[in-house]
C-alpha cells in the first residue's frame, strides 16, 4: 500500500480563522475548546472579554506570537519532524493491516502547527492542525488520530457505502463511531507502544461507548464495524 508523506508546515492566517471561530463556538460534545486550547495556554487572552475589538485584539496577539517566537516554532517543527520520522513506517504498517490494504485517499497530507490546541482537521484535503507545544507523545497521538480519521472515513464509505454514505462526517452516528474507532485502536498496545499510553483519548459524551466498543474490537475492522457500527447507528 502507498503511504502518504505527511509535510509539517505553517499557517498563522489560518492559525487565527481556526482561534477567531471557536471563540465563536466554543463547545462541542462535551468540550468547551476556548477554555481547553486557549485560555489553558495563553493567559492574556483572558483580556479579551474586555476588547471592544475582539477579533482585532486576537488577530494581534495570534500574529505577534508567530513573528516574536520564529525561530522557536521553526526549531520546534524540525524537532516534530524528526519525532514522527521515527514512527511513520511502524504506524503505515499498522494501518495497512488494520484497514487491509486498503488506498490512502488522495489529499495534501498536511499537519500545520498550531500556537492553540483545538487540533482540527479537515477530510476534504487531508490537513489538520497540531498543538506544537504539547509533549511529544500527545503530538504523535494527535497526528496518528487525525489520519486514522483519514483512512477510517474513506474506508466506511468505500466498503460500507450503502450505509455510510448519507451520515454526515462532523456529527452524529457516524463522527462519533469515527471518534470512538479511533479511541479503541489508540488505546490497543501497538499503539501505546507508537505515542505512548495515553488515556484521555477521545470526547468526554462518547467514554462509556467506548468502553462498549472496545469489547467488540478483535483486531478485525469489518467485524468490528458490523457488531459495532452497525449496531450503533441503528441504536441512536
Amino acid at each position: 500500500m502507498r503511504m502518504p508523506k505527511l509535510k509539517f508546515k505553517f499557517d498563522s492566517k489560518l492559525d487565527f480563522e481556526i482561534v477567531w471561530d471557536f471563540y465563536n463556538n466554543p463547545k462541542y460534545a462535551g468540550v468547551d475548546f476556548w477554555e481547553k486550547g486557549a485560555l489553558r495556554h495563553h493567559d492574556k487572552l483572558k483580556a479579551i472579554e474586555k476588547k471592544t475589538k475582539k477579533k482585532f485584539f486576537l488577530s494581534n496577539y495570534a500574529k505577534s506570537l508567530y513573528k516574536q517566537h520564529k525561530n522557536e516554532f521553526e526549531h520546534r517543527k524540525k524537532e516534530i519532524e524528526i519525532l514522527y520520522k521515527k514512527k511513520e513506517q511502524k504506524f503505515f504498517n499498522e494501518t495497512e493491516k488494520i484497514f487491509k490494504n486498503h488506498p490512502w485517499p488522495k489529499g495534501k497530507y498536511i499537519a500545520y502547527l498550531s500556537i492553540f490546541d483545538f487540533c482540527p482537521r479537515f477530510l476534504d484535503d487531508k490537513t489538520f492542525f497540531v498543538f506544537m507545544y504539547d509533549d511529544d507523545n500527545n503530538i504523535l497521538m494527535t497526528i496518528f488520530h487525525e489520519m486514522l480519521h483519514f483512512i477510517f472515513y474513506d474506508y466506511c464509505l468505500t466498503k460500507y457505502s450503502r450505509i455510510f454514505k448519507n451520515l454526515s462526517t462532523e456529527r452524529g452516528q457516524f463522527w462519533e463511531i469515527a471518534e470512538i474507532f479511533n479511541a479503541v485502536v489508540q488505546q490497543t498496545p501497538v499503539f501505546s507502544k507508537l505515542h505512548g499510553s495515553i488515556n484521555d483519548i477521545g470526547y468526554p459524551e462518547l467514554k462509556l461507548k467506548a468502553k462498549k466498543a472496545k469489547k467488540a474490537w478483535d483486531g478485525n475492522i469489518n467485524n468490528w464495524i458490523t457488531t459495532f457500527g452497525i449496531s450503533y447507528i441503528k441504536k441512536f
